[in-house]
């Protein structure tokens, strides 16, 4: 009988074990090491131009949250690129899968710099420039530097330009009076009576009234056609017989 052998090479069956350098050529996705610094270092600059704008309103997230949510989203998605090249072979992988997440994860910290008082919300437009600040980064991590750079100018000016515009546009205009009053039967409509000859109307007004004293807490959610300065407001309702402080917002 004739048998032959034939030496046959041991097969790895070792998943994820793809000799991929991160400091070189992964698929022509990253290149060098030099690429990957450049990238978190755009990501940084971008964000903290954005960033910056927010830091000097003083806004609840400024230089360093912008500057973080961009640089982070950036090294994310350069995770999600260095996953791929390495586990393609061995597994069904979506690369986009870790971008999708960071979307959905910024909407928690857009969430946080969001503040609901009685009649109004602040921050939205903080939280969206985070938002925005995020797809930055995501475009710096993907190689796009041409669109992160646009697109932090862009954000730039949106920001900056549009805050001028907005006064000139003629729109209704809306203002929150705190006032606190001593007993008074007829404070409220005397308050009333004030806001509607000035031009208001009253949208909404929630009314305390203190169990020991007596004084009354008004907050009043009042609408203007035109703008009127708080000043004026303030001044006109602080000579009511009876109010002792006014606020407005």
């Amino acid at each position: 009988m004739d048998i032959r052998h034939r030496d046959v090479a041991p097969k790895d069956n070792k998943v994820g074990t793809t000799d991929v350098n991160p400091w070189g050529s992964i698929g022509g996705i990253m290149t060098t090491g030099t690429e990957i610094i450049l990238k978190l270092s755009l990501s940084v600059i971008f964000g903290g131009m954005v960033g910056l704008e927010r830091e000097i309103r003083a806004r609840s997230a400024g230089l360093r949250t912008h500057t973080l949510v961009c640089f982070g989203s950036t090294i994310f998605m350069l995770v999600s690129q260095y996953m791929w090249v390495i586990y393609k072979d061995q597994a069904v992988v979506d690369p986009t899968r870790i971008a999708a997440q960071i979307i959905t994860g910024i909407g928690f910290i857009g969430a946080g710099t969001i503040m609901k008082s009685r009649f109004a919300m602040k921050g939205l437009t903080t939280a969206a420039s985070i938002w925005t600040v995020a797809s930055i980064g995501m475009a710096v991590g993907a190689g796009l530097y041409y669109i992160g750079f646009v697109s932090a100018i862009g954000a730039i000016l949106i920001l900056t330009l549009l805050e001028k515009v907005e006064p000139m546009l003629n729109r209704d205009w809306y203002v929150t009076l705190s006032i606190w009053a001593i007993k008074d039967d007829g404070i409220t409509e005397k308050v009333k009576k004030v806001i509607t000859e000035i031009g208001g109307q009253i949208r909404n007004i929630i009314i305390e009234k203190d169990k020991e004293s007596g004084n009354l807490c008004m907050d009043i959610n009042v609408r203007y056609q035109a703008k009127h300065e708080n000043e004026d407001i303030v001044g006109k309702i602080i000579k009511i017989d009876g109010v002792k402080k006014v606020k407005c917002e």
